[in-house]
């Protein structure tokens, strides 16, 4: 989330990523809205998601992630309609406006922030977020490779990059990145 303007280079895979990295939702009106979240314990509701970016203070250039939810009356007859099946009526009377939706719950600031669908979670819309790991053990750096490394751009590839050579470069940290290379047989990571 460095610049959504930022080409990315994608490496063609056979199948798709088990975690699906969602750009271009940067504020309520452009949020990834997911449909059929949990509200309470009985009723369903729409679930708006957004990476907002600091812009005062300490925070300025910041990200984080948001997340605001419809209101409970209009859950109850969303929850209603969703268990009749009959859906495509509701999408109708979507609340457009602020006021037919909760207050926006905001996380806390990071230097960069990916918002991403989990594919392996469920079969639902499963949002989380992620950032580029820093001072981490080798599996953290392996796995956001893993699951990220094709879908980010060139620029965010390069700070990936840095922080794994500062990490494993470090005189401490070098030896545990071999044991842990050696028992798991992989170094893709130092030839990046």
């Amino acid at each position: 989330m460095l610049n959504s303007e930022t080409p990315v280079t994608q490496t063609p895979t056979s199948t798709p990523p088990a975690c699906q990295i969602l750009r271009g939702h940067e504020s309520f009106e452009t949020a990834y809205i997911q449909n059929n979240y949990p509200f309470g314990y009985k009723l369903r509701c729409l679930r708006k998601c957004w990476i907002e970016r600091g812009t005062t203070g300490m925070n300025r250039s910041k990200f984080r992630m948001c997340t605001c939810t419809t209101k409970k009356a209009w859950n109850a007859e969303y929850t209603k309609q969703l268990n009749a099946g009959k859906l495509d009526d509701i999408w109708i009377r979507i609340p457009e406006n602020p006021s037919g939706w909760n207050a926006p719950k905001k996380g806390t600031y990071h230097s960069t922030l990916f918002m991403y669908r989990d594919t392996l979670e469920s079969q639902d819309d499963y949002i989380k977020c992620n950032t580029l790991p820093s001072y981490q053990e080798p599996y953290v750096f392996y796995r956001f490779y893993d699951d990220f490394y094709t879908q980010l751009t060139d620029q965010e590839k390069k700070i990936f990059r840095g922080a794994v050579l500062i990490n494993y470069r470090l005189p401490e940290e070098d030896a545990r990145w071999q044991a842990w290379e050696k028992h798991n047989g992989r170094t893709d990571l130092r030839n990046l």
